[in-house]
């Protein structure tokens, strides 16, 4: 897992929860890191699901709950980290039909041996689009996070649900996207 996750969650929780509480969780865990993180290291992903355990632990919050707010954070950050990326976005679902071709593509150069997060786009409706997403990190709470954060930046009247499944023996989530805004409509199914 890249270290920017890692950097942005020891961050979102020092301002959260102060830098003693960032101290605490990653004395209580088990790191071959010790906790020295850089954004542009590559950590084993279960650095961070002990980081998230002890959080939760210690705030009584739920695990799913910390991811989340963690994608959210991500998102909010991906705007300064890729400013060129989301200058003309104007509604989530811009952002979303295009987070595959910008994000992975750049990550995939940058870093060419990173477990890339695999998202695949489908139609449903005319109202309703679903968002596959697949990872061995099987991140789904904080990708939930991030869609939740982009539905949220845009003020879009988007329902999200969210269904577990298993997609070519990988664990995948589908993320139906439910507009009520009968002009709001998806960009790559409108060229």
């Amino acid at each position: 897992m890249r270290g920017i996750v890692f950097c942005e969650f020891l961050d979102w929780v020092e301002d959260r929860y102060g830098l003693t509480m960032v101290d605490r969780i990653i004395l209580r865990s088990e790191l071959a890191t010790g906790g020295a993180y850089t954004s542009i290291g590559d950590y084993d992903h279960d650095e961070l699901r002990q980081l998230v355990a002890q959080l939760s632990s210690a705030t009584q919050t739920t695990e799913s709950e910390l991811l989340h707010c963690l994608g959210a954070r991500l998102f909010a950050r991906s705007f300064e980290f890729f400013p060129r990326y989301f200058g003309s976005d104007h509604s989530a679902f811009d952002v979303l039909s295009n987070v595959d071709e910008r994000i992975r593509v750049e990550i995939r150069t940058l870093y060419p041996d990173a477990d890339v997060l695999k998202f695949e786009w489908g139609h449903e409706a005319s109202q309703q689009w679903s968002f596959a997403y697949r990872s061995s990190l099987a991140c789904a709470d904080l990708v939930e996070g991030m869609l939740t954060a982009s539905v949220e930046r845009f003020r879009d009247q988007i329902e999200l649900e969210r269904e577990e499944l298993e997609i070519e023996h990988e664990p995948a989530v589908c993320f139906r996207l439910t507009t009520r805004d009968p002009i709001l409509t998806h960009p790559a199914l409108t060229h």
